[in-house]
């Protein structure tokens, strides 16, 4: 199993549930900056009630992301320390494609530029940077990707599936995770 699998196998929330799980594992590359990781954090915890089906809307998410008092990923993203890179651009595309499916399930077409460009291809950034990055090793991406087909699969991959469970997902691959 891997990201294609995933991708061509699996409703929006599971691979929604798939990135996020892969942005987890980035996250503590960012400690680096208390402002810059605390942001991440709770971007990552407002995207994660999203998926699992809470009240959370595309604008609070994409506010993370862009926003003008310039206190937000995008901004931070553009020049953290070398062996960070990888890990805030993993976190930031996979907050990116939380956001557009958001917009997408309130039937939202005006939406930032950054998010308009979104696609399912994000899946694959999101796995490319999180591999360039200390956190997230190729066991982990083998067992997340095999839990999420098992748990998520659908003919129709553009039904939105079953909210994922946070704590489930996260608990999923314990014995591959390198924190």
């Amino acid at each position: 199993m891997n990201a294609i699998d995933v991708k061509i196998k699996c409703s929006i929330r599971g691979r929604v549930a798939f990135v996020l799980a892969i942005a987890e594992k980035c996250l503590g590359l960012l400690q680096y900056s208390e402002k810059v990781y605390n942001i991440a954090a709770k971007a990552l915890e407002d995207a994660w009630k999203w998926e699992e089906g809470r009240k959370v809307h595309g604008d609070q998410l994409d506010y993370y992301l862009e926003n003008p008092e310039e206190e937000s990923l995008a901004v931070y993203g553009c020049d953290p320390p070398k062996p960070s890179w990888a890990a805030i651009m993993a976190i930031t595309s996979a907050l990116a494609f939380v956001t557009w499916h958001a917009y997408k399930k309130d039937g939202i077409k005006r939406m930032s530029s950054t998010i308009h460009e979104v696609s399912e291809s994000v899946v694959d950034d999101v796995v490319g940077y999180a591999t360039q990055s200390a956190g997230c090793d190729p066991a982990f991406l083998e067992c997340i990707s095999k839990y999420i087909v098992e748990k998520c699969g659908s003919s129709d991959v553009s039904e939105l599936g079953k909210p994922m469970k946070r704590e489930a997902v996260l608990g999923a691959c314990t014995n591959s995770m390198k924190s």
